[in-house]
């Protein structure tokens, strides 16, 4: 079960501190005026969301994944405003009080819808509720958070966001080069020189770096120019059989080796020959 939808205040919390080897203070960045201490904020802010969003992939319906993306991104703002800054100074407790009490106002609100069971909701803000006295004198005499603190954190979540946009053109693309080639998860792994793992977790949202990113477009090209000499859907085909101008090897074994001038030569014999017969 999540800990994030089901656990109380210390769970989520120690859920947090677990998502990222080094701490930061609270305090510091909201007292600090540094970019340096601004952009380690918002790198284990964006880190532990990217958790969450993993973590709750299970419970959640594929409609509802943009949104709760968006909602989600938007707590490492809320989070340099939060009352939960009065019960955690670490930054990542902070950030994870702030999205797992997100999480389960989106659940029980019906703005997402869960693909999994779960259990009755534990309301997180109620335990504001028993802070001492004193805690909530301090809240009313919290620092002001600088302005160009939230500025900055502000359009790196965004620039974040954006890249949550091409992440999903860029999953599209992974599917239609898979798809287009009739590769297999190790097969296609091992075309982007990565490992199956590592597929499994960009299906569940987990970053494409921009090399990825490159190497994806350079092969989608490749299939591009390989379905104007074998039509689409007949290719995967093509491609496992043995071929007597490459000495029996099959094609495919030039795709996932890179020997794309070879390859683009056989094709382009091929259907020279398939002309003239």
């Amino acid at each position: 079960m999540s800990v994030l939808l089901n656990g109380n205040v210390r769970q989520v919390k120690a859920w947090g501190r677990r998502q990222h080897p080094q701490g930061l203070s609270c305090r510091r960045v909201s007292e600090g005026r540094s970019p340096g201490v601004a952009q380690e904020f918002a790198q284990v802010g964006l880190h532990l969301v990217h958790r969450a969003l993993d973590d709750l992939s299970g419970y959640v319906a594929e409609r509802g994944r943009p949104y709760l993306a968006m909602y989600l991104h938007e707590a490492i703002i809320a989070a340099l405003f939060s009352r939960w800054a009065e019960l955690e100074d670490d930054v990542r407790g902070l950030v994870a009080l702030e999205v797992a009490q997100r999480a389960r106002n989106a659940l029980a609100h019906g703005l997402i819808e869960p693909s999994g069971s779960t259990t009755d909701h534990v309301d997180l803000l109620k335990h504001i509720e028993t802070l001492s006295p004193q805690s909530r004198k301090a809240k009313e005499g919290r620092r002001k958070i600088p302005p160009e603190l939230v500025t900055f954190i502000s359009a790196r979540v965004l620039q974040d966001l954006s890249e949550e946009s091409i992440h999903d053109v860029y999953l599209s693309k992974l599917e239609r080069l898979r798809s287009g080639l009739g590769l297999n998860q190790n097969e296609l792994a091992q075309l982007l020189s990565v490992t199956p793992e590592a597929i499994r977790k960009w299906v569940r949202g987990g970053g494409i770096s921009p090399g990825v990113r490159g190497a994806i477009d350079l092969h989608l090209a490749l299939l591009d120019r390989l379905e104007t000499y074998i039509r689409p859907g007949l290719l995967p085909a093509v491609l496992r059989r043995p071929a007597r101008g490459l000495e029996g090897r099959r094609p495919i074994a030039l795709v996932l080796g890179g020997d794309e001038e070879t390859l683009v030569q056989y094709f382009e014999n091929l259907t020279t020959y398939a002309s003239t017969a």
